[in-house]
């Protein structure tokens, strides 16, 4: 399993002296490959020229370093309007085009939404049969941008979306029913309040049902909170209630190198928290971290 995160925490403007974090890739790389980390999402990479990203990929690649995967979770492959989903779904296929240029294995998407606030967020009619057929030809689309390139359309789930369970990723596999289709398991992404106490039974479905399309994970972890309204956070990874010796166990079991990586902290202190107890969790689970 390839485990990783990224430089969190450091202010937009600081670059440790360094002109900008293009100049300063050697110095991320250090630090990871310090950390053991074998994946990596260096600072400001999106905003780097094709040529630099091509470039950073293959430093990483010479110190076995992969980028986990380029997400394009802005586009909606339900728009309830049929010209704005065309258009999101061109825009996720030259997502696959840039990753392919750039070696990158997967790009990830969640289902979408028919709410107009965000791009995960329940709405009426969003697990209706006419979502589900606009969600399969959208995914089938983009499939076809894939074919042949080694890049696969990986599939995020999130609660109270589209994609939800077990048995809806599975879903999504057997009616997209595309080789080129894989899944990203955030397993935090699935749990609401009926599931919080019952995390690593929900990893086990998961693994069971959809094991060998996953291609790629997501460490978070999460915490319902004692307040008088429903509330379950994300929080770092030790913070919470995932069992991340289970959780990495079942990963390992896969028999793919497929990167797990910590992802949306905001402060360097939380990454370090994080990457230890996620460290030691592999080592209790009998997981290699190089």
């Amino acid at each position: 399993m390839r485990l990783g995160g990224f430089l969190a925490g450091v202010p937009p403007a600081n670059h440790f002296g360094f002109e900008d974090w293009w100049a300063g890739l050697d110095f991320q790389l250090d630090w990871a490959e310090r950390l053991g980390w074998r994946c990596f999402v260096p600072t400001d990479f999106r905003k780097w020229g094709v040529a630099q990203q091509r470039q950073a990929v293959a430093r990483m690649a010479a110190r076995d370093m992969v980028l986990p995967g380029l997400g394009a979770y802005a586009y909606n492959l339900i728009h309830p309007d049929a010209a704005t989903r065309a258009e999101h779904v061109r825009a996720v296929c030259q997502v696959v085009e840039l990753a392919a240029e750039l070696g990158v294995g997967s790009v990830e998407v969640v289902s979408g939404t028919y709410n107009p606030e965000w791009i995960a967020m329940y709405y009426p009619g969003v697990k209706s049969g006419a979502a589900w057929e606009t969600f399969i030809a959208s995914c089938r689309e983009i499939c076809v941008a894939c074919r042949g390139t080694g890049v696969r359309l990986s599939l995020e789930p999130y609660f109270l979306s589209l994609l939800d369970t077990a048995a809806s990723l599975r879903m999504a596999l057997d009616r997209v029913d595309r080789p080129e289709l894989a899944i990203n398991f955030d397993l935090v992404n699935m749990v609401g309040v009926e599931r919080y106490y019952d995390i690593n039974a929900l990893v086990d479905e998961v693994v069971e049902a959809v094991g060998p399309a996953i291609v790629l994970a997501h460490l978070k972890d999460v915490r319902y909170r004692p307040v008088s309204q429903v509330r379950v956070d994300e929080v770092p990874p030790g913070q919470g209630q995932v069992d991340y010796v289970h959780f990495l166990r079942r990963l390992d079991e896969l028999g793919t190198d497929i990167p797990a990586y910590i992802e949306h902290l905001s402060e360097l202190s939380d990454m370090v928290s994080a990457w230890e107890h996620v460290r030691h969790a592999a080592h209790q689970a009998g997981v290699r971290t190089r």
